[in-house]
C-alpha cells in the first residue's frame, strides 16, 4: 500500500501541483514537502507579497480540500527560496502539518522538518545559517572550500518588507547546534526528517560546481541514525549523479531531484514501512 508520497522544489509550478494533489488522491495518501514550495521569478518589491498571496489563494486551499476529500494531511516545510515571514501562515492551519522545528505522528512513525540550508552565494538568507560550530580537521579543507564562494551579506523578509542582513564573523548559531536539540534527536530510529539541504558529499548534494550539501546534516545522520530522511534543494542532484536515494550507515536518504521548469513532477513513493522507495515522473 502507498502510504506517503514525497517531493521538494515545485517553486510555484501549478502543474505539478495539480499533478501532485491528484495523484494523492487517487492513492489516498500522505502528502509530504521538502521545502521551496512557493513562485520565486518575481521582482524583490513584489517577491514577499506575491508568495503570500500564493499561499493563500492557491496552497492552503489545496492542502485542506485534500484533507477534506481524502482525510490525509499534507505535512511540509518552507525551503531558502520562500520568504520565513509567510510561515505564520501555515502555523495557524490545523488542517495543514507545518514542521519546521515541529515533531508530529504520521502513522506508526514521527515526523520532524528543518529548513535551514549552509550559507549560500544567494541574496535572499531567511533560511541559511553557518553550516558548523566547529569543524575538524578532517573536513576542514572541504568546509573552507565552501565558504571562500557564498556571501555573508543579503535580505530578509519582514512585515514590512526586506531589511538588510550580514552574517556575524563569530558562528552565534548553526545547523550543527540546532539538529542537536531534542526535538531532532529523540526517537530518530523512528522518525522520518524532512531535510531541505541534502547531506554533504552524497549522490543527493551535487550541481554544477560540485558538493554543496552541509557538513551538519551528515555528521547528524551518522550519529543518530534516523529511519529516513528526504531532502530536495539541488535540483540537478539526480541528474548529474543519475541517483535518487543513498545509504548512509543504517539510514535511507533519499532526494525528489525535481525540475520545476518541466511540465514533469517527479515523484518518491514510500511503501509501507516506508522503507519500501521508488521516484517516478508524472
Amino acid at each position: 500500500m502507498l502510504e506517503a508520497i514525497f517531493t521538494a522544489d515545485i517553486h510555484g509550478n501549478k502543474l505539478q501541483y495539480d499533478k501532485l494533489f491528484r495523484f494523492a488522491q487517487d492513492y489516498k495518501c500522505n502528502i509530504i514537502l521538502g521545502g521551496d514550495l512557493l513562485p520565486n521569478n518575481i521582482e524583490a518589491k513584489e517577491f514577499i507579497q506575491t508568495q503570500k498571496r500564493f499561499l493563500m489563494n492557491f496552497l492552503i486551499p489545496k492542502c485542506k480540500e485534500f484533507k477534506r476529500k481524502t482525510g490525509k494531511r499534507v505535512y511540509l516545510i518552507l525551503g531558502n527560496d520562500d520568504a520565513k515571514i509567510n510561515e505564520s501562515l501555515l502555523i495557524k492551519e490545523s488542517d495543514i502539518s507545518y514542521l519546521s522545528f515541529r515533531r508530529e505522528k504520521m502513522s506508526e512513525f514521527y515526523i520532524v522538518g528543518y529548513s535551514y540550508i549552509p550559507i549560500t552565494p544567494f541574496l535572499i538568507k531567511d533560511w541559511e545559517k553557518y553550516d558548523l560550530d566547529f569543524y575538524s580537521s578532517c573536513i576542514n579543507k572541504a568546509y573552507k572550500e565552501n565558504l571562500n564562494n557564498v556571501l555573508f551579506y543579503g535580505i530578509k523578509s519582514t512585515e514590512k518588507g526586506w531589511k538588510e542582513f550580514v552574517f556575524p564573523k563569530i558562528v552565534t548559531e548553526s545547523i550543527e547546534d540546532d539538529l542537536h536539540t531534542r526535538i531532532f534527536t529523540a526517537k530518530s530510529d523512528k522518525t522520518i526528517y524532512v531535510i531541505h539541504s541534502p547531506p554533504n558529499n552524497t549522490s543527493l548534494d551535487l550541481c554544477s560546481i560540485g558538493h554543496k550539501g552541509s557538513f551538519a546534516i551528515r555528521d547528524f545522520i551518522e550519529k543518530n541514525k534516523p529511519l529516513l530522511t528526504l531532502h530536495g534543494h539541488m535540483h540537478e542532484t539526480v541528474k548529474i549523479s543519475g541517483k535518487y536515494k543513498e545509504t548512509i550507515g543504517s539510514t535511507v536518504c533519499v532526494t525528489s531531484g525535481n525540475n520545476p521548469n518541466s511540465d514533469k513532477l517527479s515523484l518518491i513513493l514510500m511503501f509501507d514501512g516506508l522503507r519500501d522507495i521508488e521516484r517516478t515522473l508524472l
